[in-house]
């Protein structure tokens, strides 16, 4: 789930199509989780196309022409906003739906994702969880994109850098400064928690620092990793890192991620600031 979200309180959910808003309804849209990854696919594979050179193709979603449902639900400036810019990227009809949050989701929520949080990606009612999955799910609807990476080494290292980034930095890290209750039962051991979290936050923002080699995190061009690590970016400037000082290579890929058209595209339809640095 994503660090600040405190635009509206718990309860609110709405959704827009190209520029249309209209009040969103959770009951009754899922059920749950979709274990069936080959009913993504509205027509059967071609056995000579494979969606991904490094894992069965039928665990990833195929382009479609008659696939006529995608939803993206999200909370402004939460994690949820990279799937929202690589959803924008790959320019499909989609509808984002935008799910307010303060204190936490609306209970409404649990039916759409038992999980409650954010983002949740349906694709023709198949409903799909957790950052990389959703990733891998964009990806597959227009694989000639390339997000993930160009080549077999590069996509390994795209899902290294996600795994580390969803469960290390997101979830130890942010989840500790931002959500201390998720660790203790005790309020006394709040503030050691959070200390800790940011703690670990630093330590991971060095780490990028010294993984990154230029603009892009994997490989001479744009992939999911990228705009991910903005999204950290982002909530450490909220936090009052001095981002742009202290981890300069750092500071120069989300410069360079934000003169793509499908960030600022959403920063804007989500009402968040950029946190962009002054180099």
């Amino acid at each position: 789930m994503g660090y600040h979200n405190m635009l509206g309180e718990p309860g609110s959910i709405s959704a827009s199509r190209t520029g249309l808003r209209r009040t969103a309804s959770a009951n009754g849209l899922f059920q749950g989780l979709v274990a069936d990854t080959k009913s993504f696919n509205t027509k059967p594979c071609d056995p000579r196309e494979v969606c991904c050179p490094i894992l069965p193709s039928r665990a990833f979603v195929k382009p479609c022409h008659k696939m006529t449902s995608i939803i993206l639900y999200y909370s402004p400036g939460a994690c949820s906003l990279a799937s929202h810019v690589l959803l924008k990227e790959i320019d499909v009809n989609f509808e984002a739906v935008r799910v307010e949050m303060k204190a936490s989701l609306p209970e409404s929520f649990r039916k759409i994702n038992p999980k409650m949080r954010v983002p949740v990606l349906s694709i023709d009612k198949n409903v799909i969880t957790e950052t990389p999955a959703i990733f891998t799910a964009i990806s597959q609807l227009a694989p000639e994109r390339n997000l993930l990476g160009r080549s077999n080494t590069e996509i390994v290292r795209t899902y290294e850098w996600l795994n580390w980034l969803s469960g290390t930095l997101h979830g130890q890290a942010f989840g500790g400064l931002v959500r201390p209750h998720r660790y203790a039962d005790d309020p006394a051991l709040y503030d050691a928690i959070k200390a800790k979290g940011w703690k670990n936050a630093e330590e991971c923002f060095e780490k990028i620092e010294s993984d990154l080699s230029g603009v892009h995190a994997v490989g001479d061009s744009f992939t999911a990793v990228d705009v991910f690590l903005y999204v950290f970016y982002r909530w450490g400037s909220f936090s009052g890192a001095q981002m742009a000082h202290r981890y300069p290579k750092y500071s120069e890929l989300v410069v360079n991620l934000a003169q793509r058209s499908s960030v600022q595209e959403v920063l804007q339809a989500e009402g968040v600031p950029s946190f962009l640095p002054k180099l």
